[in-house]
């Protein structure tokens, strides 16, 4: 039987986290890591939290890399799309805008 393969990229929970009801086979606690781990294989489930306390300095600005930016990177890589996205974060913006990200995948066919 072929056991599904799951990533969670979180900055902070882990598969005993009352959000987490499945067993994880690799954490990624930002967002560069997270995209690297994307990259590594086809995977059957992403679970993804918006805030990945990810940040970095541009042009003396900083930026905070999110949950929402990793959907950005698979609308524009949808080589790198799981079969499946749930969303795992407590920020209700962020969920809003991680939603309508995975809509438009929907509504593209890719998911």
């Amino acid at each position: 039987m072929h056991s599904k393969t799951v990533l969670l990229i979180d900055d902070a929970r882990d598969e005993g986290h009352k959000k987490i009801h499945r067993r994880v086979d690799i954490i990624a606690r930002n967002y560069w890591t997270g995209i690297e781990c994307l990259k590594l294989r086809k995977w059957d489930l992403l679970l993804l939290d918006h805030d990945l306390n990810s940040f970095e300095d541009i042009a003396d600005a900083t930026t905070e890399k999110t949950g929402y930016d990793i959907m950005c990177f698979l609308e524009q890589n949808p080589e790198y799309l799981p079969k499946k996205i749930e969303l795992v974060t407590s920020n209700p913006a962020g969920r809003k805008n991680m939603q309508l990200a995975i809509d438009a995948i929907k509504r593209r066919g890719l998911l």
